[in-house]
């Protein structure tokens, strides 16, 4: 837990403007055990996740680091990338179409794994490189998960 001496300059965790980009950090595992999704299912398993410290302290170096180039930040936890996903769409009634694959192979892991120390950040095209280059400083798994970010069209 930490304090914000400025909030005017705090990241916001909703997407704030359509057509950036949304870009996954962390390791996706397949591991569902102790999940949300797998609650649904009374298959809760007899395990948690795994939680590598060093690879959460690398993260919150990374998003520190890169909080001038993105526009949104929100965690990846209890519900998985979907509920992530659907959490930073609702404040400014934006849409998303991801590609799972570049998440994970299992489109149950893509969507519902609540694998520890990974995030979502949305981004101008024009600041994704330099985000790359922060990924691999800090040993990041990186990619840009969305075809696009657009308006919800609501009929």
């Amino acid at each position: 837990l930490g304090t914000i001496d400025d909030v005017s300059k705090r990241t916001p965790s909703a997407f704030q403007n359509a057509g950036e980009k949304i870009i996954l950090i962390g390791k996706t595992d397949a591991d569902l055990s102790a999940s949300e999704y797998a609650g649904i299912y009374n298959q809760i398993g007899n395990q948690t996740p795994k939680v590598n410290y060093e690879e959460l302290k690398s993260e919150i170096n990374f998003l520190l680091e890169s909080q001038s180039l993105i526009s949104s930040a929100h965690d990846i936890s209890n519900g998985g990338l979907i509920t992530a996903l659907i959490e930073s769409t609702i404040l400014k009634n934006l849409g998303f179409n991801i590609d799972t694959n570049l998440v994970h192979s299992q489109i149950g892991a893509a969507l519902f794994a609540e694998t520890p120390g990974r995030s979502i950040f949305s981004a101008k095209e024009s600041n994704v490189s330099k985000l790359e280059s922060l990924a691999k400083k800090y040993n990041k798994s990186y990619s840009t998960i969305e075809r696009w970010l657009k308006l919800w069209v609501i009929i």
